[in-house]
């Protein structure tokens, strides 16, 4: 139902469920994932957690919303008692690098995000964040080499064609090819790519 658009009708179904069964971890995880990143689903993640503290998805998912809501030591605590659990989801360890991305701490971000690649060496996430990392540790040569690899993976990124670009244009200045990342980003509908293509323009005519 949630795929189809159908979120009320899913939360009533969930709501007469739990009216039967609410002691099911599975089902008040399941309603946090309906209600999605706010206060509420928060609060049924708790709820999974308080019947089962060991439930991992439940911690995951809790810490994707304490991130939502800029709570961002919380969330990491929390991606933490799910690595704790099951150190291989590389959804886990791509959702703690990119809080230790927001909280300004890139290496420990991008030792995340080689953990997730060692892991599933085709998680087109992961080799997006470890871009980010590398491109906030000033190290653009290899930044770029990640941002080439997602879009070898998928061509229709948009945000590595941004971040690609970027970087051609910050750390090279290379506002041709940069111009060529920003026009594929047009394509894709990015709302920034009119700002970013104008920008390149200008620098170009100098």
């Amino acid at each position: 139902m949630l795929a189809l658009g159908r979120r009320e009708e899913a939360l009533t179904c969930l709501d007469h469920a739990l009216t039967l069964n609410p002691h099911s971890v599975e089902l008040w995880c399941n309603k946090g994932v309906v209600l999605n990143n706010d206060e509420e689903a928060l609060a049924c993640f708790d709820r999974a957690l308080a019947l089962d503290p060991h439930f991992g998805e439940a911690w995951n998912n809790k810490g994707a919303v304490l991130g939502a809501l800029g709570r961002l030591e919380e969330a990491l605590a929390s991606y933490d008692h799910a690595l704790a659990l099951d150190s291989g989801n590389t959804e886990t360890w791509c959702n703690k690098g990119w809080v230790l991305e927001s909280l300004k701490r890139p290496a420990e971000a991008l030792a995340c995000h080689d953990q997730a690649l060692a892991l599933d060496p085709h998680l087109t996430q992961a080799w997006y964040n470890k871009g980010v990392a590398l491109a906030l540790l000033k190290r653009p040569d290899e930044a770029l080499t990640c941002f080439d690899h997602v879009l070898t993976l998928d061509p229709g990124y948009a945000n590595a064609w941004y971040n690609k670009g970027a970087v051609l244009a910050d750390s090279f200045q290379r506002y041709r090819e940069a111009l060529v990342c920003f026009e594929e980003l047009q394509q894709l509908g990015h709302p920034e790519a009119a700002q970013a293509i104008a920008r390149c323009r200008r620098l170009l005519s100098r």
